[in-house]
């Protein structure tokens, strides 16, 4: 598929509020013991409105995108990503977030043709931008 057509295409926009007991999990699941990612008292105390979201979480927020010209059902390998924030993410907040396509390369190695895909995730809170999370996405695919 030639992705390129796609580029500058954006998902629709999905709200998502991630829970306290989610970001606990995350946290414990990825090895984060600090107390602003499960105790409310000391994420409040540390000036936070609730519980902060780990800094790689929301790669987790693709899961509630459905994103058109992605079949998730080819193998993909995860390049790299990136986080930027303009204010930490916290639980029991509405984020609304898109998913857009910003660039495809292609390179071919042996038999096959790599394509990547860079990804642009934008989550906001009430219209502005929170934080957004760049992710480079790999198809790799048999040469014809």
């Amino acid at each position: 598929m030639h992705y390129s057509s796609f580029i500058g295409k954006k998902t629709e926009t999905v709200s998502i509020i991630i829970p306290r007991n989610i970001v606990r999990e995350y946290a414990e699941t990825v090895g984060l013991s600090l107390d602003i990612y499960t105790d409310v008292e000391k994420a409040r105390e540390a000036g936070y409105p609730d519980l902060v979201l780990p800094a790689t979480y929301p790669v987790l927020f693709w899961r509630y995108v459905k994103i058109p010209w992605l079949d998730l059902n080819l193998p993909l390998i995860h390049g790299k990503q990136s986080f930027s924030y303009n204010e930490p993410l916290v639980a029991n907040q509405t984020y609304d977030c898109f998913i857009q396509l910003t660039d495809v390369s292609e390179k071919e190695k042996g038999n096959f043709l790599l394509q990547f895909l860079t990804h642009r995730l934008v989550i906001t809170k009430n219209g502005d931008e929170a934080a957004t999370a760049t992710s480079v996405l790999i198809l790799k695919n048999e040469k014809k």
